[in-house]
């Protein structure tokens, strides 16, 4: 479970008090709906000790209405989404000191260009570790490899999932073709091929 996973961070941030909130904005995130694949940007808690969820909601970044809390934390993973920028900002959550870490995520084989943030919030604390911003962005590359495949996984799905015709060749192999518009050619079985190179 990733939430279980999450328990290092203390350690990366060199920190004393061990709650903290971590989570992802995801840009074109790929689902299926209604058998066609469906692009979201939403964000996604994946540990949250300080209590945040009313605040880091999965569709935060789309509001255009927010005050408060929201708002301040809206722009500052904004700003780190939008200038590709790793940023570290104080801010004030449900009456407690924190800071607020946001580290873009790359866009595959593009690290100029942002295609979300992964934050970290925790208690206040003065002493950042030097290389968090590279720690960070070696976490993030790993992710932004795992978005790609699973957008992938999930538009193969859907192209590939319902078989509508198979056209068999002179060769023998086949062609199928797939209700998404994918196809596939698929060799002959071993005794077939045989029988082809025989003729």
């Amino acid at each position: 479970m990733m939430v279980s996973r999450t328990c290092f961070l203390p350690y990366v941030l060199e920190a004393t008090d061990a709650r903290f909130t971590i989570g992802v904005y995801l840009e074109d995130i790929c689902t299926e709906e209604d058998e066609s694949a469906v692009y979201h940007n939403k964000t996604y808690l994946l540990k949250d000790d300080l209590e945040v969820s009313a605040i880091a909601t999965s569709t935060i970044m789309g509001e255009e209405s927010l005050r408060g809390e929201q708002l301040e934390l809206q722009a500052i993973l904004t700003a780190a989404n939008n200038n590709n920028d790793f940023t570290i900002k104080p801010m004030k959550i449900n009456g407690m000191e924190c800071s607020v870490i946001a580290c873009p995520i790359p866009v595959v084989c593009d690290i100029e260009e942002s295609d979300g943030v992964l934050f970290i919030l925790h208690p206040k604390s003065n002493n950042t570790p030097i290389d968090l911003e590279e720690v960070l962005e070696i976490f993030n590359r790993t992710l932004a490899n795992w978005k790609s495949q699973y957008n992938e996984c999930v538009q193969n799905h859907l192209m590939y999932d319902k078989e509508i015709l198979s056209v068999p060749l002179t060769d023998g192999s086949t062609v199928k073709i797939f209700q998404g518009g994918g196809w596939k050619q698929f060799a002959p079985p071993p005794a077939e091929a045989k029988k082809v190179e025989a003729k």
